[in-house]
């Protein structure tokens, strides 16, 4: 005996509704005391236009043949399937209201995330009831709900860095963290490396020790070592400093040898 297909509607969508609140419940817990989230940036106009075909053809489009085709016309399953659908679509946007407005939470961008999919198999289900091709406007609606949301899916995911405010890079050349052309800089794990060996050497109380860091051979030069602060700056008025670069091989790392040594 087949399940009466509003029972499914009911019973599925109001699963899927309860484990989607859940997952959004944890996200914002998770995030709470965090700055409230100020909300997403002013969309270009390629999006709101975007957004204008999302509503007509996702909201209004549905409503229409709803309207035509299962009241007017009485047919019971279109009724179901669009009408399961239109629920879950304003679920969604209470629920973004909500978590955004609400709670001020940057998790709302999830939910989504989680109603797309789960509106693709709400096309998926309801094309699959029978009668719901029974006209050419039935035809219609279906075949533009499934093909506007499987484009939104992309739409909708490479666009969470912008609707996160993500800050963007600046060009390398007016990068103030980056050397200006033809610069050479001393490459950071070097002056780390000696910097932390710099702390062993200076609390040894032996005459003479010898630590080695390894780097690659175009960075391991005596110059990038000598500049170092930590050499630079502290050097025992009894000791002396020196440096020995080994012969680097093709394919190999290259190990330099520092040695703090009384004179």
């Amino acid at each position: 005996m087949a399940a009466d297909p509003l029972l499914q509607a009911l019973g599925q969508n109001i699963a899927f509704f309860l484990i989607a609140s859940l997952y959004v419940w944890i996200g914002a817990r998770r995030t709470a005391g965090t700055a409230a989230f100020p909300g997403p940036r002013p969309p270009p106009t390629w999006f709101k236009v975007w957004l204008v075909v999302i509503w007509l053809v996702g909201l209004i489009l549905p409503i229409v043949t709803l309207l035509v085709e299962g009241v007017l016309r009485a047919n019971a399953a279109l009724a179901i399937g669009l009408g399961a659908y239109l629920v879950m679509f304003v679920a969604q946007v209470a629920t973004e209201i909500f978590v955004w407005k609400r709670w001020r939470s940057p998790i709302w961008v999830i939910v989504p995330c989680l109603y797309l999919a789960w509106r693709l198999w709400q096309c998926a289900w309801g094309m699959g009831l029978p009668g719901a091709f029974d006209s050419t406007l039935a035809k219609l609606t279906w075949s533009a709900l499934f093909g506007l949301w499987v484009i939104n899916i992309g739409v909708h995911f490479t666009n969470i860095p912008l609707t996160l405010r993500c800050k963007t890079s600046t060009p390398p050349r007016s990068n103030p963290a980056l050397p200006a052309r033809g610069t050479r800089t001393r490459p950071p794990c070097i002056a780390a490396t000696v910097r932390h060996s710099c702390e062993i050497l200076r609390n040894t109380s032996t005459s003479c020790a010898i630590g080695y860091i390894t780097a690659s051979p175009a960075s391991s030069s005596r110059d990038s070592c000598a500049r170092d602060p930590c050499v630079s700056g502290w050097t025992p008025p009894s000791s002396r400093m020196a440096l020995v670069r080994s012969p680097p091989r093709r394919g190999t790392t290259t190990n330099v040898r520092f040695r703090f040594a009384a004179r």
